[in-house]
């Protein structure tokens, strides 16, 4: 890790205007990039990336060994997480030993003590998305790598969950695929079968049946994230089963018309306001 390059004026102004942003592309980017002399240190910049924040999206074993929809490359490999917008990096570093792109994280299962159903599938460790995958930025300049902490990212997180959810789900369905996963995960087969069972009818079930008559809008693509919409989903509709405290995503003529910012909180949508959010 390179710390402490003093950029040209013309390269920070790269950053806004070129659209060699790292994102969708088609291959891995190799090299260690240089980091802009922001007062942040070596080990300073790991723990941003990859230390723990809490969020607990699935069982981490599970995530290291899940599969691409319909292919045998792993979801996790630089080239896919890449094509995703996710910054890559190598293995090796001192919060990062299973090579994780930035912003991801394991979590360790002794600080799982969520008490929803979810995370009583799984016993083990789980993957969390930190706040670095959004908010960490990267120029590609005449082939050099330029990170900008605390710049946007350009992630397409909607993407990246459903291959998550859709190979899950898919594996469920099929004794062969569950046989084979059941081998590439590195926890006891039994554990791995019946904790994907009960994710699968805890979780994949429910949300594809609370989503399925719902107005999705238009998907987010890469750099556009509803979070606050997004959470109070996870927080307030989904597990409570409350069609009325469903958000729905902002149109894109929502966008154009009020900016994300307005259409995100539902200035331009028939969201519900917080006085109608229901408890039960």
């Amino acid at each position: 890790m390179k710390v402490g390059l003093r950029v040209p004026l013309l390269t920070i102004a790269a950053f806004f205007l070129l659209p060699n942003i790292a994102a969708a592309q088609d291959t891995a980017v190799q090299g260690n990039p240089l980091h802009l002399q922001q007062g942040w240190s070596a080990d300073t910049i790991d723990r941003w990336h990859f230390i723990s924040q809490g969020t607990a999206l699935i069982p981490y074993e599970w995530f290291l060994a899940l599969e691409q929809p319909g292919q045998t490359a792993l979801i996790r490999s630089p080239e896919n997480l890449q094509k995703l917008g996710f910054l890559v990096e190598p293995a090796g570093q001192k919060n990062n030993p299973d090579g994780l792109a930035v912003g991801l994280y394991k979590l360790d299962k002794l600080a799982v003590n969520f008490e929803d159903g979810k995370h009583e599938c799984w016993k083990g460790n789980w993957l969390g998305l930190g706040c670095a995958a959004c908010h960490t930025g990267q120029v590609n300049y005449h082939g050099q790598q330029i990170r900008i902490e605390g710049g946007p990212s350009h992630i397409d997180i909607q993407t990246f969950v459903g291959q998550l959810g859709y190979s899950l789900g898919a594996i469920a369905k099929d004794p062969q695929a569950l046989a084979s996963f059941r081998k590439r995960v590195k926890a006891p087969a039994a554990d791995v079968e019946n904790g994907l069972m009960c994710f699968a009818k805890k979780v994949l079930g429910p949300e594809k049946e609370f989503y399925s008559n719902k107005d999705l809008g238009t998907p987010a693509g890469f750099g556009r994230l509803d979070a606050h919409g997004i959470g109070l989903n996870q927080l307030l509709a989904v597990p409570l089963k409350e069609n009325e405290n469903y958000a729905p995503r902002p149109r894109r003529s929502d966008i154009q018309r009020c900016g994300i910012l307005r259409a995100s909180i539902g200035c331009c949508t028939t969201a519900p306001s917080a006085s109608r959010w229901r408890a039960t």
